[in-house]
This record gives structure tokens, C-alpha cells and sequence, in this order.
């Protein structure tokens, strides 16, 4: 009988550990939620990578939606990467005159109001 005692201690607390970490995830991927990386976005068929030819922002500069945040160069085009929301660039992935894959992280934007323009 008392064999049995600790398995069922064991029992109950492998049932708790089981429940116990779903609370840190899902707290976890609120916070996570917060923040969005974006990626460099295809350029063609048969573009593989870029070269980051100018940033517009800096980290900690407020952007509003559909603002230019950089520019992607290749051999054959220029791709204008978009805000895909307002909010704070919070981190740069790549630096000017790096070489960045298709599908690479770009940058990380932190979604939020962009402050108003100021009136003339």
C-alpha cells in the first residue's frame, strides 16, 4: 500500500504540471502578439535575396501604416517595404548594404498610434 502513496503523489503532480505551463504560454503569446517581425517579402521568381539600399527610419521612430521603412534592392528591382501597420520600429534585422534572403526577418514593429503631424 504504501508503493502505491507515491504514485499517486506522482500522479497528481504530473496532472498539475500538465495544466501549469499552458498559463505561461498563453502569457507568453500575448506578449508576443505585441510585437510583429516583419520579413523581407518575395521580389520574383527568380529572386533569392536583396540588398538593404537605404532605411527610412531609425529604431524607436514612430511610422503610421503604409509608410516606406526601407528599400530592397536587387539587380532588377527596388522594393519599398511597407508599415504593414502603424506603431515604433523597435529593431532593425540588417543594416544598409546588407544582403538579406527572401523570407529573412527585416525588422520588428511594435503596433501602436503613430503620433499626429504637426499642424502647419
Amino acid at each position: 500500500a504504501t508503493a502505491q502513496a507515491p504514485s499517486a503523489a506522482v500522479a497528481r503532480d504530473a496532472a498539475r504540471a500538465v495544466v501549469l505551463p499552458q498559463q505561461p504560454r498563453a502569457s507568453f503569446a500575448a506578449a508576443a502578439a505585441e510585437a510583429t517581425t516583419i520579413q523581407v517579402p518575395p521580389m520574383g521568381d527568380s529572386i533569392t535575396e536583396g540588398e538593404i539600399g537605404a532605411w527610412n527610419v531609425n529604431v524607436g521612430d514612430a511610422v503610421a501604416t503604409d509608410d516606406v521603412v526601407c528599400e530592397v534592392e536587387t539587380d532588377k528591382v527596388t522594393v519599398e517595404i511597407r508599415a504593414p501597420t502603424s506603431g515604433t520600429i523597435v529593431e532593425k534585422f540588417a543594416e544598409e548594404g546588407d544582403t538579406v534572403l527572401v523570407g529573412a526577418n527585416l525588422y520588428k514593429l511594435q503596433p501602436g498610434d503613430a503620433p499626429a503631424a504637426a499642424a502647419p
